[in-house]
């Protein structure tokens, strides 16, 4: 009795721990963050790149969809289904329609901004971490009918974001692509009328199914051009600042934005592990902290600590009346090079009495070798100083730091 008890036990516990296997291995861990890349013509070439969490998004872009109305898309319509009327378009809507929940999130084309937009002429490849991929065409997304309505990328579910849900919520799929249509369902009807049939989805490849085209899991967006280089318009993000996992020392090259220019929306997707933000007085020679209010200046430089790697984008200003300065003071500055694009180090110290300039590397997170002024080879202050780094820099006298050009 004890024996067949005790089987009975162990292989209801190997049914119980294989479930489990089976349901982690399905669901994963849900996607918090994406990377939206603008690919020049060739169709690997990075134009620019920008990589931001869902937290960002929520405090930085445009919000979509107002987590009460619900939204979803349509099933494929099978012969046998009830109420089947002879039409696999189903144009009634009647038939295997979706409710994905009240939903938010941000429309493809504010995260494409990031990048310089989507060009017409162009595609639009979204990507989900175990490499299932949706192909979409610019002229409906940058312009969607209404039965269609803009394609976003979903971060929240019946008010649970993807952050909750890894614990059991209902974005416990990660990030998810929905085509929010005006009726609220994006049925195949609407797909046969709003895309060309090389971006159509069919189950089996034979039932039209708008279901098959919202991709989860998703944590890359690329944007297929036919450009051969890209030149950002001013006010666009020209860089991001690129931490690593530990402390960064950083810098802005140019006045940002009034919107995101305060330290705790500028870094709102960096998890600092709750350590602060510093900045180095020269004059007072003492740290200071910086408080959330607190505008995130060019020419400054600044420590942050960053428990993951992350891309912080940058959106500059557009009406900066007059260069920025600085002043620095006799021994160690802590600034930052405040430029359109790197520039020798003798160049962006030109007027001033520096002696040594001490970079910091973002991608290695340490220092790199001195720059010396009159030095040679390794030293030279020919070295460029580069845009987004940190810099420490001695001087002998007082001197003005300025904006270059």
């Amino acid at each position: 009795m004890s024996m067949t008890f005790g089987k009975v036990f162990y292989l209801a516990l190997i049914a119980v721990l294989v479930l489990t296997c089976i349901t982690g291995t399905v669901s994963g861990a849900p996607t918090t963050s994406v990377e939206i890349s603008r690919i020049a013509a060739d169709g690997t070439t990075v134009l620019a790149n920008e990589t931001v969490t869902f937290a960002w998004m929520k405090e930085n872009l445009p919000i979509t969809g107002d987590g009460v109305k619900h939204y979803g898309h349509q099933g494929p319509v099978f012969d046998e289904a009830p109420g089947y009327y002879g039409d696999p378009w189903d144009p009634l809507e009647t038939i295997n329609t979706d409710d994905a929940g009240a939903l938010r999130g941000t429309a493809i084309l504010d995260l494409a901004s990031l990048v310089g937009g989507i060009p017409e002429n162009s595609t639009v490849k979204i990507i989900a971490k175990d490499g299932l991929s949706r192909t979409f065409s610019s002229s409906y997304i940058l312009s969607p009918e209404s039965s269609m309505g803009p394609l976003v990328l979903v971060w929240e579910v019946n008010g649970v974001n993807v952050s909750a849900a890894s614990s059991g919520g209902d974005a416990s799929d990660g990030m998810r692509i929905y085509f929010f249509a005006e009726d609220h369902v994006f049925g195949n009807y609407d797909m046969l009328r709003a895309m060309p049939e090389s971006d159509r989805y069919n189950y089996s490849n034979i039932y039209p199914s708008t279901r098959g085209l919202s991709v989860q899991y998703v944590d890359r967006i690329r944007i297929y051009t036919n450009e051969t280089v890209y030149v950002p318009e001013p006010g666009t993000t020209l860089i991001s600042l690129n931490l690593s996992d530990g402390w960064n020392f950083i810098s802005v090259p140019r006045v940002l934005n009034a919107e995101n220019a305060e330290a705790e929306r500028l870094f709102s997707g960096v998890d600092t592990d709750r350590r602060s933000i510093l900045a180095y007085n020269a004059e007072k020679k003492e740290w200071e902290t910086v408080a959330p209010s607190q505008i995130i200046k060019p020419l400054e430089a600044y420590w942050i600590y960053s428990a993951d790697p992350v891309s912080v984008p940058l959106t500059y200003s557009s009406s900066a009346d007059s260069p920025s300065e600085k002043i620095l003071y006799p021994g160690w500055n802590a600034v930052g090079l405040s430029a359109s694009a790197s520039v020798p180090a003798e160049n962006a110290l030109a007027g001033i009495s520096w002696k040594t300039l001490i970079p910091w590397i973002l991608e290695t997170g340490r220092y790199d070798a001195a720059i010396i002024h009159g030095g040679s080879g390794a030293y030279s202050p020919e070295r460029e100083m580069v845009l987004g780094t940190g810099y420490w820099i001695y001087l002998d006298s007082e001197s003005i730091f300025t904006e270059l050009p």
